[in-house]
């Protein structure tokens, strides 16, 4: 049962067409993020720096796109009272709409495959240093996806749901952290750790 609502919920991206827009923003945004500003084209970096250093600024802007049709939309449209009626949890409901919605944002993280493997007579692949990020992109996806379901839950328009996901998105992937965590109140706050917080 857990897999039907998910494929279901999957599959409503792609009957939308909605996720065809969102791919072609999300490769183009990539695409030019890497060559304009990470000088991709012109730097001979095995690990594909150019490309990942920018995914999470992308990913803040994209994943909300993507989560805001899980819960909004179905408020808007008015199936989501019709979706309680159903025999489902509501733990089952809520991992099958971040499954779905997580799904999607794998497969753009993939978009980087036919990258490498075009620039690879250029320089040799450093594929070790390549899933390193590529994980760290999936991760971040998860993260921003969970945040966008429960933003898209609470909200009923879908606009505002994109812009309050999106904001809290940019700032998580933007802000730097390091200043409080190095400060003396690290200590305090991760006891466990002293010698990680010493000069």
């Amino acid at each position: 049962m857990w897999y039907a609502l998910y494929k279901k919920e999957l599959s409503g991206f792609f009957y939308s067409g909605s996720a065809y827009f969102i791919m072609l923003i999300y490769a183009a945004l990539s695409l030019l993020t890497a060559i304009f500003f990470g000088a991709y084209l012109l730097v001979d970096v095995s690990d594909m720096r150019a490309y990942f250093f920018f995914q999470p600024q992308i990913l803040a802007l994209i994943v909300p796109a993507v989560t805001v049709r899980l819960w909004s939309e179905e408020r808007r449209s008015g199936t989501l009272e019709s979706l309680f009626t159903f025999p489902f949890s509501n733990f089952t409901l809520a991992t099958t709409k971040f499954a779905a919605g997580w799904s999607f944002v794998l497969v753009l993280s993939l978009f980087f495959l036919p990258l490498a493997f075009s620039s690879g007579h250029l320089v040799a692949p450093d594929w070790g240093n390549i899933a390193s990020a590529w994980l760290g992109v999936a991760l971040t996806g998860g993260l921003l996806t969970a945040w966008g379901c429960v933003v898209a839950f609470l909200t009923a328009s879908s606009a505002a749901a994109y812009l309050i996901a999106s904001a809290f998105s940019w700032v998580v992937v933007t802000f730097n952290f390091s200043p409080i965590i190095n400060s003396n109140g690290g200590e305090f706050l991760f006891p466990a750790f002293p010698s990680a917080f010493a000069d």
